[in-house]
């Protein structure tokens, strides 16, 4: 347990004051050494076994693997802080002083989010934990101790409270994410751990094979606990990716919501990592945008915060509902649907659907022999080549007709083994 002056010196560190503020990139600046002795300061944005590129305000730099001696950057420290988590299970959430340990190993970790987070549910297993009121800044009055939310003092032991206003709101934020939530807390800090396991599920299979670069910008994601907040929208949607103002809606007042939270992340992440990246020309074609949210929206397990994705698992639900349809839509209208169609009144369920059954069908049917030239076709999106006719050839299809009836033959199978 840290000393009373090592604490402080946290505090300064990882909570700044307003003055301390303007140095937080400094602060959390990713750090790699070559083989040289110098030092590299910015944010490593891509690793693989043979480089390791850093982003340094609008420029970046690749650096053979050979050439560096030790990396310390964010992501790497927050993959270790999600192990450490799991390695714990869901019952670390009602032991105050192991949440307390591992904030303070975030906080060391130069993730200060993650941190303040850990710290606020260790203070909702136990309201009087030492280390974590310490480190946010409580007060005791009156024989209570006090939070301080935004201009508000609470007391610890009413933190798991629901928020009844949305003005209310609890501001949470990781390395990639930032949440606001009028949930109860200990939800949306499980929100905001999920988060960052889906975004690890995205990396680890699109990363290496995309060649793709950390967004610069944090994802926004508001999730409302009641009706009353959540923003009204056609057609009933639970949620919604707003790409102007670069946010996601989650109406998280019932059950089940989490599949609606991953379905959205996956548009937000696609939109992040192609029109919001620096040069890119990438352009995601409806069918696979919605078919890969349906993909990590399904096959979900784990407890909230502990969540755990199986996109391998084939979904019932699809599956029967293109086995079940009387039309099934054909191969070449399914690559052209447009996103317009998703939110039709017409048959908008059996168009998931078959966006679903597409994208597992080339990622895992008949055990992930077209998975190659799945990724050769996404290669091709994210240049900005993703049109029907190149998927033709990132696949070799001499014949539309055959994969089609491969594809169906497929869905057919699946569909009655499950």
């Amino acid at each position: 347990m840290p000393s009373l002056l090592l604490l402080a010196f946290s505090l300064l560190l990882f909570f700044p004051t307003s003055a301390s503020a303007a140095n937080d990139k400094e602060i959390e600046a990713d750090t790699i050494l070559l083989s040289t002795g110098k030092s590299k300061t910015g944010r490593v944005v891509y690793e693989d076994d043979e480089v390791v590129i850093l982003r340094n305000r609008s420029k970046t730099k690749e650096y053979e693997r050979g050439d560096i001696d030790e990396v310390n950057s964010r992501v790497r420290n927050l993959d270790e802080l999600l192990t450490r988590i799991d390695s714990q299970g869901p019952d670390i959430m009602a032991n105050g002083d192991a949440l307390a340990e591992l904030a303070q190993f975030a906080a060391a970790s130069r993730l200060s989010g993650e941190s303040e987070a850990l710290f606020l549910a260790a203070l909702l297993a136990n309201p009087e934990q030492a280390v974590a009121l310490e480190a946010l800044g409580c007060r005791e009055r009156k024989g209570s101790w006090q939070y301080k939310k935004g201009s508000k003092w609470i007391r610890t032991s009413d933190l798991a409270l629901a928020v009844e206003n949305w003005k209310d709101r609890w501001k949470l934020r990781s390395v990639h994410y930032k949440v606001e939530s009028n949930q109860p807390l200990g939800q949306a800090i499980k929100s905001l751990l999920d988060l960052e396991r889906f975004y690890r599920t995205f990396f680890e299979i699109f990363q290496e094979e995309l060649h793709l670069l950390e967004p610069e910008e944090s994802m926004d994601f508001m999730l409302h606990g009641d009706n009353g907040s959540y923003p009204e929208t056609t057609g009933g949607r639970k949620g919604w990716f707003d790409s102007s103002d670069l946010l996601t809606h989650v109406n998280a007042s019932s059950k089940p919501w989490r599949d609606t939270m991953f379905h959205e992340a996956t548009h937000h992440m696609f939109h992040m990592t192609t029109v919001r990246a620096k040069g890119s020309k990438g352009s995601i074609p409806a069918w696979t945008d919605e078919g890969m949210a349906e993909m990590l929206a399904t096959g979900l397990g784990g407890e909230a915060g502990f969540v755990t994705f199986d996109i391998a698992a084939p979904d019932a639900k699809h599956f029967r509902t293109q086995t079940m349809a009387d039309k099934p839509h054909d191969l070449s209208r399914t690559l052209n649907f447009k996103a317009d169609d998703y939110r039709s009144s017409v048959g908008p369920a059996l168009k998931y659907a078959q966006s679903y059954t597409l994208v597992w069908f080339v990622m895992y049917g008949n055990n992930g022999e077209r998975f190659p030239a799945f990724m050769n076709f996404m290669r091709s999106a994210y240049e900005g080549k993703s049109s029907a006719t190149q998927f033709q050839k990132d696949f070799e299809i001499d014949s539309k007709d055959k994969f089609e009836e491969e594809w169906f033959e497929s869905v057919k199978t699946t569909s009655a083994s499950l």
